[in-house]
C-alpha cells in the first residue's frame, strides 16, 4: 500500500493506518466545517475515535451485539458524549462504516479529483485483505434484523458513486448511456450483491476481484 501515499498531503500516513478500520480516519473536513479552532478540532478527533471503536466492535461481535454502552465504554467516552457527536445505535454504525469507505475513495483518488472505477475496486480489494473479518461482518447486516442499516449505507453508496460517474462523465473519462444515478444504481446494486454473496461464503478475494471487475465492464458496455 506505500505507493498510495502522498508526501505533504493530507493522506501522507503510515501504510498500515490507510486500510486500518480501527483506526481513527483522517478524513479531510467538508468545507462547511473548515473552521478554525481547538473546540471544532477536537469534536471531530472525539467522532473519529467512536467510529473507529464502532466499527472494532462490529467486527467483533457483528451488528445486532453492538450497543451505544458498549461504544462508550470501547472509546472511552460518557453515553451522553456519543449521543451528541455521533447519535443513536444504528446512525453510529452506518456513519462507521460510511466514514470508511469514504476514506478509502480518497486514499483511490490520490492527487486526482476523482478515482477511476478500476481504481475503486482495487481499493476496496486491498482493504479487505487486510481486515476482511470487517468486510465481512460489514455485508452480514443485510442478512440480519438491522438490514436497514444496509440500505441506508447502500444509499450513500449510490449518491457517491453518481458523483464519480457525473465528473467521469464532464471530463470525458467515460462515455455511457444511460443517466449517471441510473448506472450508479446499477453498479452498487451489482457490487452489493457481489459483496454480500462473499460474505455469506467467503471465496478467494483475487475471484471476487474478477467479478467485479468484469461486471462493472459489462454494466458499463450495457
Amino acid at each position: 500500500m506505500s505507493q498510495l501515499i502522498e508526501s505533504g498531503s493530507t493522506l501522507a500516513v503510515p501504510p498500515k493506518f490507510l486500510v486500518d478500520p480501527f483506526m481513527p480516519l483522517p478524513l479531510l473536513p467538508r468545507k462547511s466545517l473548515q473552521i478554525q479552532g481547538g473546540t471544532r478540532q477536537n469534536q471531530r478527533a472525539r467522532r473519529a475515535k467512536i467510529l473507529a471503536s464502532t466499527r472494532r466492535l462490529l467486527t467483533e461481535q457483528g451488528c445486532e451485539e453492538v450497543t451505544v454502552r458498549e461504544i462508550a465504554q470501547s472509546s472511552g467516552f460518557a453515553l451522553q458524549t456519543i449521543y451528541n457527536l455521533v447519535g443513536p445505535r444504528d446512525l453510529a454504525i452506518t456513519d462507521a462504516i460510511s466514514e470508511y469507505n469514504l476514506f478509502l475513495g480518497r486514499v483511490a483518488a490520490r492527487d486526482e479529483s476523482a478515482p477511476s472505477l478500476p481504481q475503486l475496486i482495487e481499493i476496496w480489494i486491498s482493504a479487505t485483505e487486510e481486515c476482511p473479518e470487517f468486510a465481512r461482518q460489514c455485508n452480514l447486516i443485510f442478512f440480519s434484523p438491522s438490514r436497514h442499516i444496509y440500505y441506508r449505507f447502500r444509499d450513500i453508496q449510490i449518491r457517491g458513486m453518481t458523483k464519480l460517474l457525473r465528473h467521469q462523465q464532464e471530463h470525458r473519462y467515460l462515455s455511457f448511456r444511460s443517466a449517471p444515478r441510473l448506472l450508479a444504481e446499477q453498479l452498487v446494486f451489482f457490487a452489493t450483491a457481489i459483496w454480500t454473496d462473499w460474505a455469506d461464503r467467503p471465496y478467494p478475494l483475487a475471484a471476487l476481484s474478477d467479478k467485479l471487475h468484469s461486471g462493472f465492464a459489462k454494466l458499463l458496455r450495457d
